[in-house]
This record gives structure tokens, C-alpha cells and sequence, in this order.
């Protein structure tokens, strides 16, 4: 018969309960559990569709799988840069437009 014993909640203090002959002492009371869980999504990769796991507390989501990134790391690096200066251009150009100084192959054409 296996011996019980309790420990406290990582996450709020309560108490929670562990076997001896678990083999991995318990760190979350089961509320504390189901909370952590529904954070989780799942999410398609952008580049194969495969299913990436994401959490809601990340600042910002993964758009490609471990696979894809290992496998092309300096395109989507040079997809990433090029989508962040589409994203300058965007942004400066706005505000000129908007000033009525021309369209941006206008402003900021090459002599």
C-alpha cells in the first residue's frame, strides 16, 4: 500500500496530494492544472502546415515549426527581414501620403 503525503501548489499555496510510488512528485493543484492547460492553442506552421503548440502568455506566436526552421533557417531569417522592411516602407510612407507629398515610387525614387 503506497504512503500519501502533501505538498503545496506551485502556482497558489494549496495543498495537494502525492503518492511514494509516483514517479513524478506533483507541482500544481489540479485547478492551477486546467489553468495552465487552457493557455495552450494550437496553431498550422506558415510554411508546411504542420501543428505547432502556442501559449497565450508568449509576447508573440510561432509562425514556423521546429522542422521548418531547422531546415531553412536563413530564409525564413531573409523572409522575416524582408517582411520588416516592407513593414518601414509601409510605415514612413503613410504619414507622407497623407501629407499629400505623393504616391511612395514618388518620395522615394532614385535620381
Amino acid at each position: 500500500m503506497s504512503r500519501w503525503y502533501s505538498i503545496s501548489c506551485a502556482d497558489c499555496g494549496d495543498e495537494v496530494h502525492a503518492s511514494e510510488d509516483c514517479p513524478h512528485e506533483p507541482r500544481y493543484c489540479k485547478p492551477c492544472r486546467e489553468e495552465r492547460a487552457a493557455k495552450w492553442y494550437d496553431k498550422s506552421c506558415e510554411h508546411c502546415g504542420a501543428t505547432i503548440k502556442a501559449s497565450h502568455d508568449w509576447p508573440h506566436e510561432p509562425r514556423y515549426c521546429r522542422e521548418c526552421k531547422a531546415a531553412y533557417p536563413g530564409a525564413i531569417r531573409d523572409l522575416r527581414t524582408l517582411q520588416g522592411a516592407f513593414h518601414d516602407l509601409h510605415e514612413h510612407a503613410d504619414p507622407l501620403l497623407r501629407e499629400g507629398l505623393g504616391a511612395p515610387t514618388e518620395v522615394f525614387a532614385v535620381p
